[in-house]
């Protein structure tokens, strides 16, 4: 025991190289952001809870960062995982923030089949693809945001939504 003690440990994470580092940090950023779904959301209910869902990390933290000051959050990086984040925590998610253009499945496609079975939950899609945009903002159960937008804007909107 006293020879363990003696010995200097050091930890992994200064063992690697910066360069890995930073990709090592990135892939973990993207799997916390992830497994916050089980972590944060045992208690869900005591706050609004929005679904944030983007193909794009850096704009889901976006996201994640200007509605976590209005609620919990879950995120998504896709259509698919979102659907499955919604299936399971459908009684809690209160609004959908999701960009339209995703692989897998778009954000057009995720509005549908959530309207399928909740016709009321406020849903804002966000794109810098003009066209499909205009198509979607023929559907009055639908907010729609142009990219680029300000910060303000997007609390409107979300502000907006959650006071439903």
């Amino acid at each position: 025991m006293e020879e363990m003690a003696s010995k200097k440990v050091i930890p992994l994470f200064e063992s690697i190289p910066p360069s890995a580092r930073r990709n090592r940090a990135l892939r973990d950023r993207k799997k916390t952001l992830r497994g916050r779904i089980e972590e944060y959301y045992q208690v869900a209910g005591m706050r609004k809870v929005a679904l944030a869902v983007d193909d794009d990390s850096v704009f889901v933290e976006l996201l994640w960062e200007v509605l976590r000051h209005r609620c919990d959050v879950i995120v998504a990086f896709n259509g698919l995982e979102a659907i499955e984040a919604y299936l399971r925590w459908r009684e809690h998610i209160d609004l959908i923030v999701t960009g339209l253009v995703m692989p897998i499945m778009d954000g057009d496609e995720l509005a549908a089949r959530v309207r399928r079975v909740d016709l009321d939950l406020p849903i804002i899609v966000v794109s810098g693809c003009y066209e499909k945009l205009d198509l979607l903002k023929k559907r009055d159960d639908l907010v729609t945001m142009r990219k680029p937008f300000t910060v303000r804007d997007l609390e409107d909107a979300v502000d907006s939504c959650l006071r439903r």
